[in-house]
């Protein structure tokens, strides 16, 4: 269900759970996880189970409820994209002790942004929407590079990365994210804290949308530039791994 990773001195109390986006899992935490263990942080990683086209997104929700159970730690979630609208919704009806969000989906959903973002690939958007086969934009080359990465990524990175990108609900992404807005009155109650960390670079998620986020969840909105949606990902990750790092000991010690 879940792997951990322990550090060679474990030095701090929390627990970090780290919360994978869409097409994405825990191979993308890899910097992240060897940062923080060295840091002496034991680490969380898992990948939610593997979904057909129609997949609801109470699969995903249920699968962090279970995880979290099981582990039985104080812990603090780290989650990216689309692994934090599932931490939402899991704190609708479950306290966290705290959470750092990479680049979250807007909590309106993922369609609009998709929709927003394609029209810089309309082709591969309208045949994304005729076949209601949201994977469709992750094989094209240029469309992932945009979304996801950036031109900071040499040739190896963007297809060593791309080879990992697994399939999505197209059922759960598109149509459930954004029909099934998160209850923020409940949610924003069962987190002690929550710090939010974006790029206004993001070729996704517009920064207007985690500013939203963070205004809405009384968050600490840090902002990252020139960044690409994939933080932990970026050549650059040490920085935003630094400021997680920062979040965290400010507000669990």
């Amino acid at each position: 269900m879940y792997r951990v990773h322990s550090p060679s001195n474990k030095t701090q109390p929390i627990t970090l759970l780290f919360i994978p986006g869409a097409f994405h899992g825990d191979w993308s935490f890899t910097h992240f996880v060897e940062f923080f263990t060295s840091n002496g942080f034991e680490c969380v990683t898992f990948n939610f189970p593997t979904p057909n086209k129609w997949t609801p997104i109470n699969v995903y929700t249920n699968h962090l409820t279970q995880c979290i159970a099981s582990l039985n730690r104080r812990i603090v979630c780290i989650a990216h994209s689309m692994g934090s609208y599932v931490l939402a919704k899991y704190t609708e009806k479950h306290f966290i002790e705290g959470a750092i969000l990479l680049a979250p989906m807007p909590l309106t959903g993922w369609f609009f942004s998709f929709i927003k973002a394609g029209w810089k690939f309309p082709i591969t958007t309208l045949e994304s929407l005729i076949s209601f086969d949201i994977n469709r934009f992750i094989l094209n080359d240029s469309a992932l590079k945009n979304y996801f990465f950036s031109d900071k990524y040499n040739e190896h990175q963007l297809v060593r990365y791309r080879q990992k990108l697994t399939k999505e609900s197209s059922f759960a992404l598109c149509i459930e994210t954004t029909t099934r807005p998160v209850n923020t009155s409940k949610s924003k109650n069962n987190i002690g804290f929550i710090s939010v960390l974006a790029s206004n670079n993001d070729g996704l998620f517009p920064l207007n949308s985690a500013r939203d986020t963070a205004k809405i969840y009384r968050a600490n909105l840090l902002v990252l530039d020139d960044f690409s949606h994939d933080l932990m990902l970026d050549p650059k990750w040490t920085l935003p791994a630094n400021i997680v790092f920062e979040e965290i000991m400010k507000n669990t010690t």
